[in-house]
């Protein structure tokens, strides 16, 4: 069981971290243009805002493990799709792998509660660690195994995905071990009014999709505009390469400590306003700041971002008052958050074209740490299931 949530979490990002990292070579190639790109890159967030409102429904009439496993071959049928020729099935490929990759997203908080009740904390800060580090390599070994091993930018993409396949393999034993031991609970389950009655209220669904939806815009903001911004803010590119890279790496740190730290050391509240500092006092420093200061605000910044992402798995299992309310929270909280998501990259860039001037992304980033701060105090409040 152990093994399957630490695969799926460490294979969940790579096949869309990849895109970034490919586009000077899809482009190059003539395989797409860049508003194609553009479009390629922005498919999962709408697949992922769309499509989490749907797994709690399928959760209420499939075994949890049966589901992962349907999900990571799902993904596994995109990333195939993904190596055909035509930008048609790249597109398909995409959306599929995309629909794939949300369940995982969705019912990995559930299985830290269901399986391991009395350590979602460490559960937790494990596979939002892996995910984080699974996005960084993807980044790494994309344009090594492109041009590197001369695989070409579709069997990159396609091989990112295709190791969704172990995942499911792992979820299928699983799946079967429960089927063997479990039988008795073939048939039972909670109506979904049921389900969303318990603790999952508007609000809660309103605050804690707010505050993942503030993370998931950063990393989007981020993974479209740091470098750029860095190198605008006399960075030099190592350097800044390193800034960008700190949203991957570092987070394998921060969203390991960060969940037990909530959960065990300075309680909700308190570690939302530690990760809301590091926010607000990074976004500021790459504001006014240049050179090192700047940098040095695009490390505190990563830290409090990739910190605030896992917290807000933590909110996910500890908000809802039972399994099924864990998923529904899960599911709503993630499409209202990604709906934010996939407004902020397009808006920036749509005023830097406008203004030719990097403030709108860094007030933008501003703007996204006091969001975390309110909607962060506002997700805390109330009991803990």
């Amino acid at each position: 069981m152990l093994a399957a949530i630490i695969f799926t979490a460490l294979v969940l990002r790579p096949p869309l971290t990849a895109i970034g990292a490919l586009t000077p070579v899809i482009l190059s190639d003539g395989g797409l243009s860049a508003t194609e790109l553009g479009f390629l890159g922005s498919v999962p967030l709408v697949v992922f805002a769309t499509f989490s409102m749907l797994v709690p429904r399928l959760a209420q009439r499939i075994r949890m493990s049966s589901l992962l496993a349907a999900g990571m071959a799902i993904a596994f049928l995109g990333s195939l799709l993904r190596l055909l020729p035509g930008s048609a099935l790249l597109f398909l490929g995409t959306g599929l792998l995309a629909a794939g990759l949300c369940i995982g997203n969705v019912v990995l908080p559930l299985a830290a509660r269901r399986f391991f009740p009395r350590r979602i904390g460490i559960i937790t800060g494990l596979y939002t660690a892996l995910m984080s580090a699974g996005g960084g390599i993807g980044v790494v070994l994309a344009l090594p195994l492109s041009d590197g091993l001369g695989l070409g930018w579709r069997a990159t993409l396609a091989l990112m995905g295709a190791l969704t396949s172990i995942a499911g393999i792992l979820w299928i034993q699983t799946s079967l071990r429960e089927s063997r031991t479990c039988s008795q609970q073939k048939g039972t389950r909670t109506t979904p009014e049921t389900s969303a009655s318990e603790g999952t209220s508007r609000g809660v669904i309103l605050a804690v999709g707010t505050f993942f939806g503030a993370q998931a815009s950063f990393f989007y903001l981020v993974a479209s505009w740091l470098l750029p911004l860095l190198l605008g803010k006399s960075v030099p590119l190592p350097q800044a390469t390193i800034g960008v890279g700190a949203f991957s790496f570092a987070g394998i740190l921060t969203c390991f400590i960060t969940p037990p730290l909530a959960l065990r050391l300075l309680g909700l509240t308190k570690t939302v306003l530690v990760l809301s500092a590091f926010q607000l006092v990074g976004a500021t420093m790459l504001l006014l700041g240049t050179g090192n200061t700047a940098f040095m605000g695009a490390v505190l910044l990563a830290t409090g971002v990739t910190g605030a992402f896992s917290l807000s798995f933590v909110l996910f299992s500890v908000k809802a008052g039972s399994h099924e309310a864990t998923m529904t929270l899960s599911g709503k909280a993630q499409a209202t958050g990604y709906m934010i998501a996939a407004v902020f990259p397009f808006a920036i860039g749509a005023l830097h074209s406008v203004t030719d001037s990097w403030v709108p992304a860094e007030a933008a980033m501003l703007g996204l740490a006091l969001l975390t701060l309110g909607s962060g105090i506002a997700s805390t409040r109330g009991k803990v299931r």
